[in-house]
């Protein structure tokens, strides 16, 4: 009911899930919000929540044991990850998780950026992005 019926999840998320101080700003906010605007709209998130996998009694488990033991397939790729290291759900742990299996990745922290990492830090992002797909491109990697 607070998912679907009164969209708590995606209310939360516009204050929780990035370290601007009082939240995104509101148009921001609003552009967040306006694809949830009724029960019906809000079905994806609902559906999104119930799938996340928290034990491995989740339907999902498997699934995500099958992907994460194919994360090694990625190893010779090019690979950049951004991170925020304020994000409350992806912890900086995640971040070391990853490293493990991609240990030749490119990594980007900021400090001061949470779970909307872009929204938190849009000029470090693109720079970052623009940079690891010019040295791609040209072989630098």
């Amino acid at each position: 009911m607070g998912v679907q019926g009164l969209n708590l999840f995606a209310k939360a998320a516009v204050n929780m899930a990035t370290e601007q101080p009082g939240g995104l700003p509101v148009d921001i906010a609003q552009g967040f919000l306006a694809p949830y605007d009724s029960w019906g709209n809000r079905s994806a998130i609902y559906h999104f929540v119930k799938d996340i996998p928290l034990s491995p009694r989740h339907p999902t488990w498997p699934l995500l044991q099958q992907i994460e033991q194919g994360l090694t397939s990625l190893a010779d790729l090019p690979i950049q990850l951004i991170w925020g290291m304020r994000d409350w759900c992806f912890r900086p742990q995640c971040l070391e998780r990853f490293q493990q299996y991609w240990p030749q990745a490119r990594v980007c922290k900021i400090e001061t950026a949470g779970h909307y990492v872009i929204e938190d830090a849009p000029d470090q992002v693109r720079d970052t992005v623009n940079q690891f797909l010019d040295e791609t491109r040209t072989g630098q990697l």
